[in-house]
């Protein structure tokens, strides 16, 4: 880390890098997840302060929102309303940590930063693992191997009621990109700028923009069909559930 600071002097940071998973594969890696994403913001945020930059973006989560939830959709207020959900403690907790950090380098050092809050994100190179992946690309796993075995059905896990949320990665880039721009901070900053890139909107309605000033739904459903075109079971990346970019 400080190889790379000390030598290309960075202005401004996207902090993407975390080790995630999928509801299950959090709930079984509670104490890995909190300690490495830890470790991972710690380097950065150091670094970041050895070699001063002028911003930080941070990718947060909704996993780090109290649970259950104080309002759909979910506002920053709420953010810290209670302890995260028990499934995904250790990945929203080292999340929360982080903020902790970047305060402080804005206080002490004048580093501004901006904590972007992401909800489920999918592309065409995510990790395809029905135990361990996340919502969409386990669903696509688990439909390519029914047809394979020319099942009848496919069985899929959860509630009618329950709604979710999703974003395509392209989508997601945009938003931070937007939000880096035109926010600071948290809360209130980014409340009045409307960019939380998480905040679902329930219903029988997909979210899949940032805000309605920063439409991005019809966009996301156009990049959806072209992921379904360009989908290719035999060929489609199989990564491993280490730390990702």
């Amino acid at each position: 880390m400080d190889d790379f600071f000390s030598y290309n002097r960075p202005h401004y940071v996207f902090h993407l890098a975390s080790l995630v998973f999928g509801l299950l594969g959090n709930m079984e890696n509670q104490l890995n997840a909190i300690a490495t994403n830890t470790l991972i913001n710690q380097q950065l945020f150091l670094a970041c302060q050895r070699y001063p930059v002028r911003k930080i973006f941070f990718a947060s989560t909704v996993a780090g929102y109290g649970y259950p939830y104080q309002s759909l959709p979910l506002t920053e207020p709420y953010f810290f309303s209670g302890a995260p959900h028990a499934g995904e403690y250790g990945y929203g907790m080292a999340k929360r940590h982080a903020l902790g950090y970047l305060e402080i380098l804005r206080r002490e050092y004048d580093i501004d930063y901006c904590y972007g809050i992401f909800t489920n994100l999918f592309d065409p190179y995510d990790r395809f693992d029905i135990h361990c992946g996340h919502v969409i690309p386990s669903l696509i796993e688990k439909a390519a191997a029914s047809v394979q075995r020319q099942d009848r059905c496919l069985h899929v896990w959860g509630r009618p009621e329950t709604s979710r949320d999703f974003m395509f990665s392209e989508e997601a880039g945009a938003a931070a990109l937007h939000a880096f721009l035109h926010g600071s901070g948290m809360g209130q900053h980014c409340q009045r700028l409307r960019i939380n890139p998480g905040a679902g909107g329930g219903g029988d309605k997909p979210l899949l923009s940032a805000s309605p000033e920063y439409r991005l739904g019809r966009r996301s459903a156009d990049r959806r069909r072209q992921t379904q075109r360009r989908y290719q079971p035999a060929t489609r990346p199989r990564l491993s559930p280490h730390v990702q970019p």
